[in-house]
This record gives C-alpha cells, sequence and structure tokens, in this order.
C-alpha cells in the first residue's frame, strides 16, 4: 500500500459564513466558479472602498427584495437524462448562512431524530481529517498561487456540519451492516422518491418540526420550521412547491422533511404490530429507501405503511424503479463495478507496478494501442454481460485513471532515480491512460467526471512539459485529437441545439485544454463554428469563454461578441438585484481584466443607479473598478489553479 499521511483541518465554529463555501452552491459549476472569492469578500469589507462597499450591501448584504430568481441549469444525469440544478442568488446565500448561525443546533438535531437515514448532519464540524499521499504531484500545481485566502487557516473547508454516516450510498453496499442485514433477512427493495425536490411542499417543514395542526394555526410566527421554509421560499421564486436542487442545504430540508417520514413510518408498524430490528429495517440515503424484511407479507404491509406516510408529505415513491432482491443481494451495479476492479486491477498490472520503496513505476511498453483497445472491449463485454451501460463504471473507470496518473506523476523523481532505465515509459503510459480517460468521457460525460478528466489533462501537460518536452507536441497532437472527438460526438452534439447553453461539461474541457498554450489549435472562428452560440451565451459559458481566451489578440472579435451579449443580457443591470444570473454575471464581469473598460464602466454606471447611489466621474469609476480586479467575487480571473480548484470539490463534496 502506498504511504498517506492523514492532515488535520480545523474549522472556525464561529464563522458562520463558511456554510457559503459548502452549503449554499451546487457542486456542479464549471471548474473556474466558486464561491471562493465571495466568502473573502463578504469577510473582509475593507476590501473595498466606502462607495463600492455601498453598492455592494445594496445588491447582498441589504437586498430588500422580496424574492430572487435562481439560476436554471442542467447536467448530465445520464445518457438520456439531465438534471437541472439552481445557482442561487448571493443575498440569498447570505440569508442562508445567517438561517445557519442562528439555527445550526436545531439543524442537527432534526436531522437525527429517526433511525432511518445513513447520512445526515450529526454536529457543528470544527475539524477534520483528510489523506494526502507522502509523495504527491502537487509539484505539478501553480504552487505560487491559491485559490482564495482560506488555505491559511484549512486546506479545504469541508462541510459546515459534521455528518453520520456513509458519504456516498455505494460505501453502504460494501460496509458490514449491510452484511448483517443480507444475513439477517431474505428480502431486500430498492426505491426512490419520484422527483423530490421537485415535489417537495415547502411549508412541510413546519409540519416536520411540529405538528402540522399546530403549524397552520401559527403560519407567522418566528420559529426554526417556518423561517426555513421562508427561506427556502424566497430564495426559489417565491415557488411553494419544490425546493432548488443543488445546494447542500436542501438537501438538510429534505433531511428534516424525511426524517419526520421515518418516524411516521414507524409509528404506523408499530399499530400493525411490525417491530423494527425484529421484522423489518429501513435505510435511507436522501430521497433512496433500501429496505429489509423477513417475508413478503411484511414486505406488502410496510410498502403500503411507506407510500401512506410519504403522501401525508405530498412526496410519492417511484413505482417503476422499485429493484426486488433476494439473497444474495447483488444489484447490477454493484455486479458490474466489482467485474470493472477486476478489470482496471489486470490493466494496471500489464503497464505499471510498484517497485523499490513502494512506488509506482511503469513497464517496458511495446504496442501501446493493444492496451487501449483491449481495455475498452474487456469493459464493453461487462456491459453487455449485465445489460447495462457505460454509465454503470464510467464515472469510476475515469476517477481509477486519473488517481493513477496523479501516482505515476508524484513518485517519479524518487522512481527515476532508482529505475533509471524506465524513463522512456513515462510518456507511453500517460498516453495510454489520457487515452482511455477521453474514450470514457466522451461515451458519458458528467460534470463529476470532468473534474477527473480535467485534473489528469492539467498534471499530464504539466510534467511533460516539464520532464518531457520534446515530447510536448506530439502528446499535444494527441490530445488535441482527443478533445476535438469529445466536441463532435453525437452525445454531446445532441444538447448542443442552436438554442442549448454550452454544457458545463465541454465548458470544463475546453477550459482544461488552455494548458496546452501555445499548441492549442482552437481558433476563434472553431470556437464560433462548433461550441459557441454567441446569441444563446449565458453566465457559465460567458465566463469561462473570457477565461479560455483571456486578453490574446486572435479572440478578439469574439471577445467583442461576447460583450455585445453581456450588455444585451444585463440590460442595464434592472434584474441584478433579484435574478442570480445577472448578479453572478455583472459582478464577475466587473471584476474581469480581459473586459473591455468600456463595457465595465457601463455595468458599474447601471448598477449605481440602479441602487440609488449617486454618479460617478470617469476617473472614479477607474478607480473602483481596479478594486474589483484585485478583489474578484466568483471566477478568479486572474489567481486561479483549476488543480487547486478540483482538490478542494473533491474534499468539499458532502454527498
Amino acid at each position: 500500500m502506498r504511504k498517506i499521511r492523514y492532515i488535520k483541518g480545523n474549522l472556525r465554529r464561529g464563522d458562520f459564513l463558511r456554510s457559503v463555501l459548502t452549503d449554499t452552491s451546487p457542486y456542479e459549476v464549471p471548474l473556474i466558479v466558486s464561491n471562493d472569492g465571495f466568502y473573502k469578500n463578504l469577510t473582509n469589507r475593507a476590501t473595498y472602498s466606502r462607495e463600492n462597499a455601498q453598492l455592494i450591501d445594496k445588491i447582498i448584504r441589504n437586498n430588500n427584495e422580496k424574492y430572487t430568481i435562481p439560476y436554471r441549469y442542467t447536467i448530465t444525469k445520464d445518457t438520456n437524462t439531465v438534471r437541472r440544478l439552481s445557482l442561487i442568488h448571493p443575498s440569498s446565500q447570505l440569508e442562508m448562512a445567517a438561517f445557519y448561525k442562528k439555527y445550526d443546533s436545531l439543524i442537527c438535531f432534526f436531522s437525527s431524530i429517526g433511525p432511518f437515514s445513513i447520512r445526515h448532519p450529526e454536529k457543528i464540524g470544527s475539524s477534520f481529517f483528510f489523506p494526502t499521499p507522502i509523495s504527491d504531484a502537487n509539484k505539478y500545481r501553480n504552487n505560487k498561487i491559491d485559490t482564495t485566502e482560506i488555505d491559511k487557516f484549512v486546506r479545504n473547508p469541508a462541510s459546515y456540519f459534521a455528518y453520520s454516516g456513509f458519504d456516498r450510498l455505494y460505501k453502504f453496499y460494501g460496509s458490514s451492516g449491510f452484511v448483517r442485514l443480507e444475513k439477517k433477512y431474505p428480502l431486500m427493495i430498492l426505491m426512490d422518491i419520484t422527483k423530490c425536490f421537485d415535489s417537495i411542499y415547502s411549508h412541510s417543514v413546519s409540519w416536520a418540526t411540529k405538528s402540522a395542526e399546530n403549524a397552520k394555526k401559527n403560519i407567522s410566527a418566528s420559529s426554526f420550521g417556518n423561517d426555513f421554509d421562508k427561506l427556502m421560499q424566497k430564495s426559489n421564486y417565491s415557488e411553494t412547491n419544490g425546493i432548488c436542487i443543488g445546494p447542500e442545504i436542501s438537501r438538510i430540508f429534505a433531511e428534516i422533511i424525511l426524517q419526520r417520514v421515518d418516524l411516521e413510518i414507524l409509528r404506523e408498524a408499530q399499530k400493525e404490530e411490525i417491530i423494527f430490528g425484529r421484522d423489518f429495517e429501513c435505510k435511507r440515503y436522501v430521497d433512496d429507501y433500501i429496505l429489509f424484511c423477513k417475508s413478503e407479507a411484511v414486505q406488502s404491509k410496510i410498502l403500503a405503511i411507506v407510500r401512506h406516510c410519504l403522501a401525508q408529505f405530498n412526496l410519492h415513491l417511484n413505482e417503476q424503479k422499485f429493484q426486488y432482491f433476494t439473497r444474495p443481494f447483488l444489484t447490477p451495479k454493484s455486479h458490474i463495478i466489482h467485474a470493472t476492479k477486476i478489470r482496471l486491477t489486470r490493466l494496471f498490472e500489464s503497464i505499471v507496478e510498484v517497485a523499490g520503496p513502494n512506488l509506482l513505476t511503469p513497464k517496458r511498453i511495446f504496442r501501446t494501442g493493444s492496451f487501449v483497445k483491449s481495455f475498452i472491449s474487456s469493459i464493453k463485454s461487462g456491459c453487455f454481460e449485465e445489460g447495462v451501460s457505460y454509465d454503470m463504471v464510467s464515472n469510476y473507470v475515469i476517477a481509477s485513471l486519473a488517481r493513477r496518473i496523479d501516482r505515476l506523476v508524484g513518485d517519479f523523481e524518487s522512481a527515476i532515480d532508482a529505475f533509471p532505465e524506465l524513463r522512456p515509459q513515462y510518456v507511453k503510459v500517460i498516453l495510454i491512460f489520457l487515452e482511455l480517460v477521453f474514450f470514457f468521457y466522451t461515451v458519458n460525460p458528467t460534470v463529476a467526471s470532468s473534474y477527473n478528466v480535467s485534473r489528469a489533462l492539467i498534471i499530464s501537460m504539466r510534467f511533460i512539459e516539464t520532464q518531457f518536452s520534446d515530447d510536448m507536441k506530439m502528446v499535444a497532437e494527441h490530445v488535441r485529437e482527443w478533445v476535438n472527438n469529445f466536441i463532435f460526438n453525437s452525445n454531446t452534439l445532441k444538447r448542443l441545439s442552436p438554442r442549448s447553453k454550452i454544457p458545463i461539461e465541454v465548458l470544463n474541457v475546453l477550459v482544461s485544454s488552455f494548458e496546452l498554450g501555445h499548441r492549442n489549435s482552437i481558433t476563434e472562428e472553431w470556437l464560433l463554428e462548433h461550441i459557441i452560440d454567441v446569441d444563446h451565451l449565458e453566465y457559465f459559458s460567458i465566463v469561462s469563454c473570457l477565461y479560455y481566451i483571456k486578453d490574446r489578440s486572435e479572440y478578439s472579435t469574439l471577445r467583442a461578441k461576447i460583450e455585445k451579449q453581456i450588455g444585451k443580457i444585463l440590460n442595464g443591470c434592472e434584474n441584478v438585484k433579484r435574478s442570480a444570473h445577472d448578479a453572478y454575471l455583472a459582478l464577475d464581469i466587473l471584476a474581469c481584466p480581459s473586459a473591455s473598460m468600456t463595457l465595465r464602466r457601463q455595468i458599474l454606471t447601471d448598477l449605481r443607479k440602479i441602487c440609488g447611489l449617486s454618479a460617478r466621474s470617469q476617473l472614479e469609476l477607474d478607480s473602483d473598478l481596479l478594486e474589483f480586479v484585485q478583489s474578484p467575487w466568483f471566477v478568479q480571473w486572474d489567481s486561479v489553479d483549476i488543480v487547486n480548484m478540483i482538490r478542494k470539490k473533491e474534499l468539499s463534496a458532502v454527498y
């Protein structure tokens, strides 16, 4: 085994604003977008002059709008479906942080009242541990730059809460607890709630935290349930049906309601003399249920009870997705993942090995293409045998390959000292890994996988540029080919219709391919022809494209077209205080050094007008804009290192 050290990170319990780093924004956003700058600016108001601070207060701290409108976007769920997520207005995120400050103890209490949940907030976070290899690939990050000053007191902020249970559902299936349940109960059902977050009635959180009758009599009372209800409504266009999908706070909201449902299920089962722990047991991971029963009779009764109790909260099981099992409890996904592990092990044993003092080294490779074809064929055969698609395994395969690249690169200097004759093999092995990474990403692109693809690509490019510069031209040609194949792939293009947004899965690969530097042959004409429909650009694609093209003269026409579209979208900034999309766009463009001063002055002028602030001279505006550039918001235009950002996402992912 590779040597791992565990590093303790200390969290400042009194720092309620740290919740904006982990709990109020979706995990699945473009690589360059984060709340790091938002957090920094909130915690250091002195960053801005009095004039700019007044403006920010009007937009975020003292936003008097009755509701805000989240920015809706979609990500790939599987081959045939997408998931719609919501990025919440910065002012609503700040209100959520204040809610945490006031009610964090009650959140933990109401998230822990039932016995079913295998993942829920247990206490306010104060410290955490994370593994770091003794020898890693950090030297190929941009070590001169950190994504935010929060790294000075903790490597990653983790979550606001410490969680009980399993951070991933698949880990439960491999646990001793699952083995115990399989031994005790002969029957198992897997089921979930139909469109859970879209179906949640926001008022039901009050029913969950006190009796429904009492809640209805005290609608205006200042209470935990009512305040949570109002908060979720205000952040979601005053909607009472459905909550925003994506932020961690939404999962906590759902968890509190489902904890009450769990108690109701137990109470109804007792009435039927069905005993929990004897006749049945139930585990729940957010809205996924795993039900274990002694007999079919018990199973039938418990299912009826679950349906009834969920219906009391306007929720329903997805009857079409029930999966019934008798011992042994082996799901198709469990089986294909196990088989994929074996195939990956065979691949790794063929091209890399652990040698010397626990160092990963490449083996001598003569026919690189045969390894790629053989492995893809073996995975294809496994999926065919199980009757499943690449969806089931691609994320797992990509993550495994990315980790091997990390370790191979991280061990290089020590390994090459001990085995100098292996030096010519490194580029060959890395190309095999990268080709496989791009293949499985192309057939099933997801946002989570895009982080691993980007990390693998960036680490590899920096390593080869540093250690094998003579091979860089050849490697860059391969990477360009794989990126182009991904863009042209039908699974990607079908989501790139003329009226579609550019998928995050595409944006992340585009941004990470910038690592090719001057060898990058993606021209302005190519971007406009194959990726960018300027008339339908929106926040994520605008900031990603501007980050990619920066101030390079060869993209001047594209930059001008993007700026024209920004002007059309913001339209005098009239919706910035209410629209999350416009707020993010306006704040980030103000801080974008490659955007024209003309555009940025106009945006700042419009913002001051809609906030009721006095006009400023051009000289004063230019001084104000310099502050924005020095203290950016959601995109760190000149100071972001993508590998750092990916590392943070991996460590802070709660579910």
